[in-house]
């Protein structure tokens, strides 16, 4: 739920939510406690800790307090007085805070790239798009899984912008001296048939870089000629990427 749609407009939170759920998470004991610092997020994400008290400052506060409204976490503490580096007690309600179906699996590795990633993109950003792309790989029943929705309906879902979404995809699909890509990109090309003059091109496929990728690009690529009744695919087209 909290990731295939606009935290913002359904929420009123910031996308650095996903963070404060996974580190509340990342730091639980098996009592279900976990100890957070606003500080902590922030310096996850790139952040200066200042003597003012940010923005951002008060939307990792928001997302505290959105987190007990929901009774997914008991917490107290003062709002008006916790600083940067004040330690905030957090007793998980298990029964809420674990999903049972449809959860999101992502590894510590993988996010910890993400969190240490030098871009210019903020890390809320590049979490958010790669949650998005693992949440439909994962959802399919049928394995392999891939990911092929096109960066508008991305755009509309997550309220972010088509440049902001292809830079981040371009990120988690490019390898380094320090860490192979999270994700494999193939690009698909065009369809043309008699009711699609002129050519329009299908959105791209990701899947997971790992073992076997290349069969579910495969996989992938069958189902999308399937739904649209053709048997091959054309180059791609001035790189328009209106089709969906």
């Amino acid at each position: 739920m909290f990731i295939r749609t606009s935290l913002q407009k359904e929420f009123k939170l910031n996308r650095i939510f996903l963070i404060v759920y996974i580190l509340i998470d990342r730091n639980r004991s098996i009592e279900d406690m976990s100890y957070i610092t606003i500080g902590q997020v922030l310096r996850k994400c790139g952040y200066r800790n200042v003597k003012r008290k940010t923005k951002i400052f008060f939307e990792v506060l928001k997302c505290l307090l959105f987190l007990r409204e929901s009774n997914l976490i008991e917490c107290d503490f003062d709002i008006y007085t916790v600083n940067y580096n004040d330690c905030i007690e957090i007793r998980v309600i298990k029964e809420n805070f674990d999903v049972k179906d449809g959860f999101t699996k992502i590894y510590g590795k993988d996010l910890d790239m993400i969190l240490d990633s030098d871009t210019g993109l903020s890390k809320e950003s590049l979490l958010t798009v790669y949650l998005y792309v693992v949440s439909f790989i994962g959802s399919y029943k049928d394995s392999p899984g891939a990911f092929f929705r096109s960066i508008e309906s991305m755009s509309r879902e997550l309220s972010m912008s088509k440049d902001t979404i292809s830079r981040c995809l371009d990120y988690l699909t490019a390898s380094s001296d320090l860490h192979p890509a999270l994700l494999v990109k193939k690009e698909v090309g065009s369809i043309q048939t008699d009711k699609v003059r002129p050519p329009k091109n299908i959105p791209n496929i990701y899947v997971l870089n790992k073992k076997g990728y290349k069969r579910e690009i495969a996989w992938a690529e069958k189902i999308i000629k399937e739904k649209y009744k053709v048997d091959k695919f054309y180059p791609l087209k001035n790189g328009n990427y209106q089709f969906h």
